[in-house]
């Protein structure tokens, strides 16, 4: 499918709402995300500590990566600048800090 061939072509990293692990998932995940900041309804495999299926979000440094007009209506024109908000608070909570590092 589409979406499959742009994942694969593009991996992007996401994190895991169970354990908030990072991966890299060779699908378009962010297009089931209702925002940029919410998690999506759709799962994927988490081979982190949850090695179950769960929902994910994309990192904010990786919201730069989506192709020109892929992005879901849904977020609006403002989807970048909510993407910075989620790396700085993320920067600033003890629980999160490295996550959002690369």
């Amino acid at each position: 499918c589409d979406a499959c061939f742009l994942g694969m072509r593009r991996p992007l990293a996401y994190e895991c709402k169970d354990c908030h692990g990072r991966q890299l998932i060779p699908h378009p995940m962010y297009r089931y995300q209702p925002s940029v900041s919410e998690f999506g309804t759709t799962s994927w495999a988490c081979h982190g500590r949850c090695q179950k299926f769960t929902l994910w979000r994309i990192l904010p440094n990786q919201v730069c990566l989506i192709p020109p007009g892929d992005a879901p209506e849904e977020w609006g024109d403002n989807y970048l600048e909510t993407a910075r908000q989620r790396v700085l608070e993320a920067r600033r909570s003890p629980m999160m800090q490295g996550v959002f590092s690369h």
